[in-house]
């Protein structure tokens, strides 16, 4: 179970997130206009939740489970049950006999660092700080960390030249033992590349 300060640049950005932009709720197959991502009901014409989804829970009466992650859903008893991690915490617990909404998915998916821990974004925070200024970047751009299930890490230089886009990329099998001089390296290696190009 994580602690309450691993995931706390992730609780932050989601809640950020939330109130900046779901402040409406679906109705129906229609979203009030002018509203952003939205959460939608689960049982609400055929709609269920996925383990992976964001959850806005209600009716819970334990504090810190507004928001929280759906890890499985226990179908085997009268009730569904869901086995939930809480944003706020870490906590992991079964919950049943609430209202459950999920988080539009198309969001999610395109916000990878929800699900990071500190140390990761630490990480990614080095990443960027080693490619210095955008001035000497030629062209390139440093793309966000992608994480593996376990402390995998690729990282990844994108160089746009017209309506070409090039990628280069390096893996790393931990990244809590990626120095910033073997990233320097890659930096430097793809700068060389895009120079001469």
């Amino acid at each position: 179970m994580a602690s309450e300060f691993e995931k706390s640049r992730a609780r932050d950005e989601i809640t950020d997130f939330v109130l900046q932009n779901c402040l409406a709720h679906h109705l129906g197959e229609e979203r009030p206009v002018g509203y952003g991502p939205a959460f939608n009901p689960i049982g609400f014409l055929g709609r269920m939740a996925q383990p992976g989804d964001l959850l806005l829970l209600s009716g819970t009466q334990k504090k810190g489970w507004s928001l929280c992650w759906l890890h499985r859903i226990a179908t085997n008893q009268p009730e569904n049950r869901y086995l939930c991690e809480s944003i706020e915490t870490g906590e992991i617990s079964w919950w049943s006999n609430v209202g459950i909404e999920y988080l539009d998915r198309n969001v999610v998916e395109r916000h990878p660092q929800w699900k990071w821990t500190d140390k990761q974004f630490a990480f990614s925070d080095r990443w960027q700080a080693v490619c210095s200024e955008p001035a000497d970047w030629h062209g390139l751009k440093p793309l966000v960390p992608k994480f593996g299930s376990g402390h995998e890490v690729t990282l990844v230089m994108q160089s746009a030249e017209g309506w070409r886009e090039e990628r280069t990329v390096r893996e790393f099998p931990d990244y809590r033992k990626v120095t910033k001089t073997e990233m320097r390296a890659f930096f430097m290696q793809c700068l060389s590349e895009a120079v001469k190009a």
